[in-house]
């Protein structure tokens, strides 16, 4: 099976941890394609202060993009691997070397928003992860949610849809629970930790099934991003520290 990885922050973290443990699997892909975020999603992070933000969303607007490869080039490793580098997962030039490439699966990893037209072009063929149990756990705050209801953590694997995640699914499994945790982060951590290590299981299901994804019924979810009043509930129940 062909397939790329398309990373859409620096490559650390779970992005490398994705891309080691589908080698240590058997599945190294064909080539790379790192995608920077655009505009809206840099001035909407709020991990930094407004003025990183909207200096930064400019520079990487304005900037071509082989100045950018240039500047950032310890945020994308060599890793042995055909490497692309292109501004936001929906532009002409990453829909031009996806499909010239013509990859069978293209992993998705923090790629922000796809449009429309992107999983039209590419359709069952875009692969993401969601660390909840679909359709009844879409959206965020997920993990959180799983804990505070005492539900079982999943992890899900669907074709990128344009609604978020209403994609068909392709593997479902449990995640373990960590009942050790000192904090929300660390709950959090240790799911997705299991999450992106599943990739490779996700393709294995899909060669075994021959693509044929179950189709989600329109449920709509009653969970969304957790108040904060209730991570204080969800932290007292824990007894968490922090």
């Amino acid at each position: 099976m062909s397939f790329c990885l398309v990373i859409g922050r620096e490559f650390k973290g779970y992005g490398e941890l994705i891309y080691k443990t589908l080698v240590k699997n058997g599945y190294e892909p064909d080539f790379i394609l790192y995608v920077l975020p655009n505009y809206k999603r840099i001035v909407s992070n709020n991990d930094f202060k407004w003025y990183i933000r909207y200096p930064a969303a400019v520079a990487f607007f304005v900037v071509p993009t082989v100045i950018l490869r240039f500047v950032l080039k310890s945020y994308f490793p060599v890793v042995g691997r055909k490497c692309f580098i292109s501004k936001d997962i929906n532009s002409k030039k990453s829909i031009r070397i996806l499909a010239k490439e013509n990859p069978e699966i293209i992993i998705l990893f923090s790629c922000g928003y796809v449009n429309k037209i992107t999983c039209e072009l590419f359709h069952n063929q875009l692969l993401s992860a969601h660390a909840g149990k679909l359709p009844e756990f879409r959206g965020v705050s997920n993990v959180e949610w799983a804990y505070l209801e005492n539900r079982d953590l999943f992890g899900s694997f669907q074709f990128t849809s344009p609604s978020m995640d209403t994609g068909d699914i392709v593997y479902e499994t449990k995640l373990k629970k960590n009942n050790n945790s000192e904090s929300i982060n660390q709950i959090r951590d240790d799911a997705f930790t299991q999450l992106y290590s599943l990739f490779s299981k996700s393709l294995s299901e899909i060669q075994k099934t021959g693509f044929q994804a179950v189709t989600q019924t329109r449920t709509r979810t009653t969970r969304y991003k957790m108040h904060p009043f209730l991570i204080n509930v969800l932290k007292n129940k824990l007894k968490l520290n922090r």
